[in-house]
């Protein structure tokens, strides 16, 4: 707003100062030749010519600082694709530590419960496996059986009551 303000006082001051030199003159232009007129029309084309220059001036200013802005934002596009992979590669890095953190916790409350003396019988067959190769090492019979393969189903059912047997004590 105060912009306009002092553009109006501006133009104000120009009408004045041209309206008080209304003195008739003759304008010679090269190449085209003389013509009269008075000094207020001069000022007045004066002013109008200054303003249209530095109008032009502001322009090719602007659309200069544009084009630069448009080039850097398409170097900072790039880049943000960049970000955009690391982004993505960081989240799912997040999902992966959210479910070790899940699973660690799961094992925290099952010895903490163990610690109290609450008894948690394992769920499946293979954290009964898990359960005999981390706890129990001394007798060969277990590891035995989880190691092979190929192990007959009569000693698969004795080691697992083997390790239910020592689980509950």
């Amino acid at each position: 707003m105060y912009k306009i303000v002092i553009i109006l006082i501006f133009a104000l001051l120009v009408a004045i100062f041209a309206i008080s030199n209304s003195n008739p003159l003759t304008l010679v232009v090269p190449f085209v030749g003389g013509f009269e007129t008075t000094q207020a029309v001069v000022i007045i084309c004066a002013v109008l010519v200054g303003a249209l220059i530095m109008f032009l001036v502001v322009l090719f200013t602007k659309a200069r600082k544009s084009w630069q802005t448009r080039g850097e934002k398409k170097a900072s596009g790039q880049e943000s694709s960049l970000s955009d992979e690391a982004v993505n590669q960081l989240k799912q890095e997040n999902a992966e530590l959210m479910k070790t953190n899940e699973e660690l916790t799961a094992q925290i409350r099952k010895l903490e419960g163990m610690l109290r003396g609450e008894e948690a019988e394992p769920e499946t067959d293979l954290q009964i496996e898990k359960m005999a190769a981390e706890t129990v090492n001394e007798t060969g019979d277990v590891i035995d059986a989880i190691e092979e393969p190929e192990v007959s189903e009569e000693k698969e059912s004795s080691a697992k009551q083997f390790l239910k047997g020592l689980w509950k004590k």
